[in-house]
C-alpha cells in the first residue's frame, strides 16, 4: 500500500480562506504537501474548521467526513 500525506482540518483553516478549494493543486500552491504524493491525500479531523472551503482529495478519516457533514462543508473523494 502506497503512503498518504495527512492533512488535518487545523491546518486547512490555518491556510486557506472562505470559498477557496482545497485539493492536491491548491495544496502544493501552498507548500503544503510535497511534489509527489503516491498514496494520495488524507483528511483528518484534527482542529476545528469554520472557514467555508470545498475539499476535494483521495482520503477522509471517517471522523473528518462525520466533521464536515456536521459543517455543511462540501467535500468528494477524488
Amino acid at each position: 500500500m502506497k503512503p498518504t500525506f495527512s492533512i488535518s482540518l487545523q491546518t486547512i483553516e490555518a491556510f486557506f480562506e472562505d470559498g477557496e478549494v482545497v485539493n492536491v493543486e491548491t495544496l502544493r500552491l501552498k507548500k503544503l504537501i510535497p511534489r509527489r504524493v503516491p498514496g494520495g491525500i488524507k483528511i483528518l479531523a484534527d482542529g476545528t474548521l469554520t472557514k467555508k472551503v470545498s475539499i476535494e482529495v483521495h482520503h477522509f478519516s471517517k471522523t473528518a467526513e462525520e466533521k464536515l457533514n456536521d459543517l455543511g462543508i462540501s467535500f468528494k473523494k477524488v
